[in-house]
């Protein structure tokens, strides 16, 4: 394939294609929480039904590694965009 061939990617399945990949993304993230949760709030107490305890550890296991996940993506932002304005400055650490 040329670089021809490259540059002519119908912009259709470009979206497309970049959708599936932050759908897949998703997913990965879900069965990272899932699995994570699952071990710190069911594992040693396994039983026909989740109680209301386990429930609720899941739950609150699951929005502290979203808000986890959220501070870190920005504080990168933020640190990039620092270090993008101080690199105009020909500074590479502020």
């Amino acid at each position: 394939m040329s670089s021809n061939d490259e540059e002519q990617v119908d912009p259709g399945l470009q979206k497309f294609l970049e959708a599936e990949v932050q759908r897949q993304q998703f997913q990965s993230l879900v069965n990272s929480l899932s699995s994570t949760c699952w071990d710190l709030c069911v594992a040693d107490r396994l039983g026909p039904r989740l109680d209301g305890k386990s429930q609720t550890c899941i739950a609150n296991c699951v929005n502290r590694m979203i808000d986890g996940s959220t501070y870190i993506v920005q504080r990168l932002q933020e640190h990039s965009e620092k270090n993008a304005s101080s690199n105009s400055g020909g500074g590479v650490f502020s």
